[in-house]
């Protein structure tokens, strides 16, 4: 027993000490590297490595060792002013003052109207994908890049760092050792590390270091074979401060007023005649008449002058909405093409001065997915020529959400002087369900993800309802051929139904089915519910005490203003409670 006992002491030593002397268990399993590096070893094309971080587009590679990026890529990644105009193959790239363009497969680009030459290939196209020369991509970015070549196991790949800020430690090995997948001695191994290599460590997670090699290869090495120096820091120049804004002194405190034709643009006064406290109106005078650049423009400057008159700046308003016979929008068309884009923004601009407006108001809401990068082309050239004529530029944007993340509010952010929020529609007559127009928790969420996308609370205007919705709820037996019907199985199927009304509308309809609308607090409105002959009606009702709590949130969160929609659906006791507003 004791010679059992003396046996299993020594066999005990020896595993400590084959442990101490770092005899640890571990893997010599080589990791596939183009995988890791998203890479399909396509030969002419290189991995991606941004800035450690490997990313899914390849770089082209020429063999008189020009390397191109695709521009999706550098719009993702790296700076999305980048922009391909696949109707006219044009490149773009557009800051705060002004638009450098060439054309794809060209050596020469135009700035300030002057023609330059560079000695390289700009860019070219490879099948569908429009690939950037990183030599011209280094005239706008603030960046450093290498094309190391393949090497045994390693493939070719180009490696981009310092565009980004990053705060990362300075680090040597001390002796030649292993990256590796994860932070395992057994994980596959990604590199051999060798004695004095440079690394950049950007974590310290317990015995090991997320280190990054000069070379492009992210992964972790063990903090015992490694010495950690300095702490450093890259910070990219950027061009942020030339992004100016026009702001007004005070709160905006705007209202749409809908105008359909030009005879409607006399119906300012009538309207507005106990209008109090608004500075700022946006009739809606501009859409698109064709898919060639033209407008529809109801410009009117007896109207700016009657507004200015009224202490009002005058935003007209254009919109997207406008379709051709086919039922296809304009828009699409429109914005893909640099020369008809630039058609519609200079017809648009000379409207504005011709009449004297003070400024534009932007709301297109028909942008799909595929179309983002034209708007926001669209908005950045937009913004140059409003500056260029001292006229305020406000963006309208559906409330933020997964959904409409593609209008980039973060961008826009940049461009307008203000971005708007139409923090209204919660329930619209496409839903499902009957609820409010702007229950408060809809407000509050709406105005805080906006400010926190756009950054500067003092250019967000909130919109607000001057309108409600009425439900009608209706047991199916009873709906009408082709009603909306939705499934109840607890209480059986119903028609569900609803029409946009004014204030004093819905108030009436209350009256007159002798219902008193009972505040509910945690929507911040009124709610009226009405016992029909066959069915039910719903009302959350916008009015002065809804409006107010809604204010409450403007001043909560320090913005810029607020919109409303529309002048003519509110009632007389509004008006008190816009001019208090900033007060």
């Amino acid at each position: 027993m004791r010679n059992t006992k003396l046996l299993m002491m020594a066999i005990m030593a020896g595993v400590c000490a084959m442990s101490l002397c770092g005899c640890e268990k571990s893997s010599e399993t080589q990791a596939n590297l183009c995988e890791y590096l998203k890479f399909d070893g396509q030969g002419g094309y290189a991995a991606t490595v941004l800035q450690g971080e490997p990313v899914e587009f390849k770089a082209m590679t020429r063999e008189d060792g020009s390397i191109f990026v695709d521009i999706e890529m550098l719009q993702k990644y790296i700076d999305d002013r980048f922009y391909f105009d696949k109707t006219e193959n044009y490149i773009l790239f557009t800051d705060a003052t002004h638009t450098i363009t060439s054309y794809v497969g060209e050596n020469q680009y135009v700035e300030r109207k002057e023609k330059q030459t560079v000695d390289y290939t700009i860019s070219m196209l490879e099948g569908d994908i429009c690939y950037i020369n990183m030599e011209y991509v280094k005239m706008f970015c603030d960046l450093n890049y290498k094309l190391y070549k393949a090497a045994g196991n390693k493939p070719e790949r180009l490696v981009i760092n310092d565009f980004k800020p990053m705060k990362y430690t300075e680090a040597k090995a001390k002796k030649n050792n292993k990256m590796r997948v994860d932070m395992d001695t057994m994980s596959d191994i990604v590199v051999e590390i060798d004695k004095d290599e440079s690394l950049r460590i950007i974590k310290e997670e317990g015995e090991w270091y997320s280190a990054q090699t000069e070379d492009g290869f992210t992964g972790y090495v063990q903090k015992k074979y490694n010495t950690a120096g300095k702490k450093k820091s890259i910070n990219p120049k950027n061009d942020d401060e030339t992004y100016t804004h026009t702001v007004m002194e005070e709160k905006v405190k705007m209202v749409w007023h809908q105008v359909t034709n030009v005879s409607a643009n006399d119906t300012l006064s009538s309207m507005s005649a106990d209008m109090a406290g608004v500075n700022a109106i946006s009739p809606t005078w501009y859409t698109m008449k064709d898919g060639k650049g033209s407008i529809v423009d109801l410009s009117s400057s007896n109207y700016v002058k009657k507004a200015h008159n009224m202490g009002c700046k005058v935003w007209p308003l254009v919109d997207d909405f406008s379709k051709d016979s086919n039922g296809n929008k304009y828009v699409d068309t429109v914005l893909a093409s640099t020369t008809v884009r630039e058609e519609f923004e200079d017809n648009l601009i000379s409207s504005l001065l011709a009449c004297g407006a003070d400024g534009l108001n932007v709301d297109f809401e028909y942008i799909s997915k595929a179309y983002q990068d034209d708007y926001h082309q669209f908005l950045r050239e937009l913004s140059i020529k409003c500056k260029e004529n001292s006229l305020t530029l406000s963006i309208d944007n559906y409330v933020p959400t997964e959904f409409s993340e593609y209008y980039d509010m973060k961008q826009q952010g940049k461009l307008a002087d203000y971005v708007m929020v139409m923090s209204y529609d919660e329930y619209n007559s496409a839903s499902d369900a009957a609820g409010p127009v702007a229950s408060l928790p809809f407000v509050q969420k709406a105005v805080s993800d906006t400010v926190d996308l756009v950054g500067d609370a003092s250019r967000v205007i909130m919109g607000i309802p001057f309108y409600t919705r009425v439900w009608t709820e209706t047991p199916e037996e009873f709906a009408a051929d082709g009603a909306k019907i939705i499934e109840d199985s607890a209480n059986g199927n119903y028609a569900l139904s609803s029409k946009a009304v004014g204030m004093e509308t819905a108030k009436d309809i209350c009256r007159k089915a002798k219902v008193t609308p009972e505040w509910n607090e945690e929507m911040g409105c009124d709610y009226a519910y009405i016992e029909n002959e066959h069915g039910n009606t719903q009302i959350w009702l916008e009015n002065a005490k809804s409006i107010r709590k809604k204010i409450d949130v403007a001043n909560e969160y320090g913005i810029g203003g607020c919109g409303c929609w529309k002048l003519g659906f509110e009632t007389k006791d509004i008006w008190d409670v816009i001019d208090s507003y900033g007060r």
